[in-house]
C-alpha cells in the first residue's frame, strides 16, 4: 500500500497535467451584432466554416498557444484586422490568446486599431469559445463609442482524432 501523501501528490500531478491542444481544427464562426461601427465585411449572423490551426508548447511554462485562422474568417482578418495569428496561453484546456492590429482607422481625430481577444475551451477534440473586437484608441474625445463598444463572434468546432 502506497503512503497517503504519495497518492495525493500522484493524483494532483495527474490533475494538473496540461493536454496538447495542438491540431487542425475546423470549426463554424458566428458573428454577433454590430456593437461597434466595424468594417463592411460585419455581418451578423454570418457562419462560415474555417480553418483553425493551434500550436501548443506543453513544455512552455506558460503554456505558449498561437492560433492561425485560415479560409474566408482569416482574409476577414486579415483584411479588418491585418493579422490572423493570435497568440497567448493554455492552461489545462483553457485558451486565451489575442493580436493587437496594424491597420489604423480614423473617425475625426480619433484613432484606433482592432485587438482581438479569444477565449476557448478544448474538451477532447472539441473546441469552442467567442473571439472579442475591442477598438484600442488614442483616447480622443472624438473617441465617443469606440472607448466602450465591443463586437464579439462565437466559434465551434473539432480536430479530426488521431
Amino acid at each position: 500500500m502506497l503512503p497517503r501523501t504519495l497518492v495525493l501528490v500522484a493524483l494532483a500531478a495527474a490533475g494538473c497535467a496540461t493536454p496538447d491542444l495542438s491540431g487542425d481544427y475546423v470549426v463554424e464562426v458566428t458573428t454577433g451584432p454590430r456593437g461597434c461601427p466595424t468594417p463592411d465585411l460585419w455581418e451578423e449572423g454570418t457562419a462560415a466554416g474555417i480553418d483553425l490551426t493551434v500550436t501548443h508548447d506543453v513544455d512552455d511554462p506558460d503554456g505558449g498557444v498561437t492560433l492561425v485562422v485560415g479560409g474566408t474568417t482569416g482574409f476577414f482578418y486579415g483584411r479588418s484586422v491585418g493579422e490572423f495569428t493570435l497568440t497567448g496561453e493554455a492552461t489545462g484546456g483553457e485558451i486565451e490568446a489575442s493580436v493587437l492590429g496594424d491597420l489604423t482607422y480614423r473617425a475625426g481625430m480619433c484613432t484606433w486599431d482592432w485587438r482581438l481577444e479569444l477565449d476557448a475551451t478544448v474538451t477532447g477534440d472539441d473546441i469552442a469559445g467567442t473571439i472579442t473586437w475591442v477598438p484600442v484608441t488614442n483616447e480622443h474625445p472624438d473617441c465617443g463609442e469606440y472607448a466602450t463598444c465591443r463586437n464579439t463572434q462565437t466559434f465551434a468546432g473539432a480536430r479530426p482524432s488521431p
